[in-house]
């Protein structure tokens, strides 16, 4: 870039979020009124403060009645968490995987 002579440079005003966790994804996700959110095939119903991420290759997701949880789904595996517990998801993680490695 020093050398360049093809750079612009444009103000903006935008804000800043260094996402580190599940919490903050589902924050800057949004929601609806009642704060749910979602990624992927997910259905959230009598629920509030769900965030569900669903990657493609995985199964369909239902959350009925549940307040404050992050769901994350994969092919293989699906964590179920209260969203005060979602720093304790690397080490889960760690363990599932260890677990396919056997």
């Amino acid at each position: 870039m020093e050398k360049t002579d093809r750079a612009a440079v444009y103000s903006a005003a935008l804000t800043w979020s260094d996402i580190g966790s599940w919490n903050e994804i589902a924050m800057a996700r949004g929601g609806d009124a009642r704060g749910n959110a979602g990624r992927g095939r997910a259905t959230i119903v009598d629920s509030s403060g769900v965030y569900a991420h669903v990657l493609e290759d995985a199964p369909h997701v239902a959350v009925a009645g549940l307040k404050d949880v992050i769901v994350i789904a994969t092919g293989d595996t699906i964590l179920i968490a209260s969203k005060d517990k979602a720093r304790s998801i690397d080490a889960i993680a760690r363990i599932v995987e260890a677990d396919r490695e056997e």
